[in-house]
């Protein structure tokens, strides 16, 4: 019973459910069924107290039940990696992530290097074999796996085993012992106006749109995917992104120019019925730039560029227009100093404005130290002449 009273201590005692467990199909025998684990709790001599904390704890079951990052698995005591990568990616709550594409994607390279081997022999030896052996291999991009990429893959693979440890289905986790790559993977790629003239006119028409509002707003290439109606205000000219739609879970207000304006105006003529998403093709939202960009780029000659380049664009365009550094955080959702810098580059134009600068200030200072000494000579001919004087 979920309420009842300790007649040997005369205290409430309440019982809940916490998530899930396995036990024995009476109606099966060697079968296992899904059940709730009961947690009991003493509450105190107060009736009313306990059945006010029953009440919480049973609504709080009910939001979280569905979230639990339990799912039913076969009762078995040996997994393979491959079985732990498919039970994770089932998971409800892993499904919600807004990483979870990404999640799909480093599976694949876990699986590619570990295929079916039993989750319970790997050991750390392994994994930095891994490491090693994902640095040496070229992504579809014609490029070798940044050290970034590698320990992400890696993180993956210590979350899906720790959850695994946590539901008793391994009893250790070899990823601990396994040390980081050193990660120096800070870019300084800005897109030029020549360079952004040509690749706009090699770009798909449904694509130039994304490109101008990246170019011009610094916005993340998911903030402009996942841009809805319902966020874009015409009249005073600003986009709201909430706390879900930012990498940093801070809401946003992005304010645009004339030529984002006539952007959104040109996306509301073809605006499909029923759909609030403002980029779209053919009647769907758009899901990916990628095959596009990297075609238009390959025909504009421009190499070494992504589109997430474009916020170090921004960044260094605004910067260069005046705009101040806390303006330019608040814009673009940097949290930190340091990451602003990151963004912010210095690019050859800078380094040349800073030299003649540096020329004038010396030239100026020469003139003034000219003249200085030039006063100071005079004066000591002077203060001579007084003391020949009789």
């Amino acid at each position: 019973m979920p309420l009842y009273q300790d007649k040997r201590t005369n205290k409430w005692v309440i019982q809940y459910p916490v998530g899930y467990k396995y036990v024995p199909d009476k109606k099966n025998p060697g079968q296992m069924v899904k059940a709730n684990k009961i947690k009991t709790e003493v509450i105190g001599i107060s009736k009313k107290l306990a059945q006010k904390t029953l009440i919480q704890r049973e609504a709080h079951w009910e939001q979280t039940k569905f979230d639990d990052e339990f799912i039913e698995r076969p009762a078995k005591t040996k997994y393979s990696l491959k079985e732990l990568i498919d039970w994770y990616l089932a998971l409800p709550v892993v499904k919600k992530k807004r990483s979870y594409d990404k999640d799909k994607e480093r599976s694949k390279y876990l699986l590619e290097h570990f295929g079916e081997i039993l989750a319970e022999k790997i050991k750390p030896s392994m994994i930095e074999i891994f490491q090693s052996e994902m640095l040496k291999k070229v992504s579809y991009r014609g490029r070798t796996y940044q050290p970034a990429t590698v320990n992400r893959a890696v993180a993956l693979l210590k979350r899906i085993i720790n959850l695994a440890i946590r539901e008793d289905m391994i009893v250790k986790n070899p990823c601990w012992k396994v040390a980081q790559l050193a990660e120096e993977n800070k870019r300084d790629r800005i897109l030029n106006p020549e360079e952004y003239s040509k690749l706009v006119s090699e770009l798909p028409r449904h694509l130039v749109p994304i490109l101008q509002v990246g170019y011009q707003t610094g916005m993340r290439l998911n903030e402009i995917l996942g841009l809805t109606w319902d966020r874009v205000n015409m009249k005073d000219g600003y986009l709201d992104l909430e706390a879900e739609n930012t990498k940093t879970r801070e809401p946003r207000r992005i304010y645009f120019n004339e030529t984002i304006k006539n952007v959104f105006i040109d996306a509301g003529k073809i605006r499909g019925i029923g759909l609030n998403q403002v980029f779209i093709r053919k009647g769907r939202p758009i899901k990916s730039v990628r095959k596009g960009l990297e075609g238009a780029m390959k025909r504009s000659g421009i190499e070494e560029f992504t589109f997430h380049d474009l916020r170090h664009t921004y960044v260094t365009n605004a910067r260069k227009a005046g705009v101040s550094d806390s303006v330019i955080m608040k814009l673009t959702g940097h949290k930190t100093m340091a990451m602003f810098t990151r963004y912010n580059t210095i690019d050859q134009a800078d380094a040349i404005e800073a030299a003649e600068k540096v020329q004038g200030f010396l030239t100026l200072s020469d003139k003034e130290n000219l003249e200085n000494f030039t006063d100071h000579l005079q004066t000591a001919k002077l203060r001579q002449k007084k003391r020949s004087q009789p």
